[in-house]
């Protein structure tokens, strides 16, 4: 009678003991879909509570899959890609509920979300600023190019303007800056000027 008892006894341990061998062994596995067009360099890349690295592969369609994952709570979900800005996502494994509990987390808290995950981009990266056409405009708005355009400008126009003078109304400018003293002795440098003298024939006519 003892050793069927023992029997029995040592039989219920051995059950016990397999049973926790598989709860230890037990793996998990974190799924999810992207919804955005997926290129080779999309990866999704969780790391564990240890530090360890899992990775996954989306497929065509953005589904993808990390296995491997044992019970444990701080998994943290990323997904790299080039041309896309995703949320990070916290997932907890739970043995004893043998479910998976996923969490957005912000810059202030932790926001509960569905799983299975459907991830979509917060928006996209740009490598490099695009380079921003020339602006002729701001070459007028130069000073040093302004000053020297009027300088030009009055360099050309100032003798076509003395021209049309009447000489009289010249000569009398200087005399008066004659009168006038030391302030006005550049007005003596204007040049007198001389009425052309008028064709033959348009005094026959």
């Amino acid at each position: 009678m003892r050793v069927i008892i023992m029997a029995k006894y040592v039989c219920f341990l051995l059950m016990l003991m397999a049973t926790y061998a598989i709860a230890a062994t037990k793996t998990y596995t974190i799924e999810g879909k992207l919804k955005v067009s997926i290129t080779p360099d999309v990866v999704v890349s969780v790391r564990g509570p240890d530090g360890r690295q899992y990775t996954g592969l989306p497929r065509g369609d953005g589904v993808f899959k990390v296995r491997g994952l044992a019970s444990g709570d701080g998994y943290i979900l990323e997904v790299r890609a080039t041309k896309y800005v995703f949320d990070t996502v916290k997932i907890d494994i739970s043995s004893q509920e043998d479910k998976l509990r996923a969490m957005k987390l912000t810059n202030i808290t932790e926001v509960r979300i569905n799983y299975p995950l459907e991830l979509s981009p917060l928006g996209t990266i740009t490598p490099f600023k695009p380079r921003q056409p020339y602006d002729f405009t701001s070459i007028l708005r130069n000073p040093m190019i302004l000053m020297v355009g009027f300088t030009m400008l009055m360099t050309f126009a100032l003798p076509k303007i003395m021209a049309n003078l009447d000489p009289e109304a010249i000569k009398e400018m200087q005399a008066t800056a004659g009168d006038q003293g030391e302030p006005a002795k550049t007005l003596q440098l204007l040049p007198e000027w001389k009425v052309p003298a008028i064709p033959q024939q348009i005094k026959a006519k």
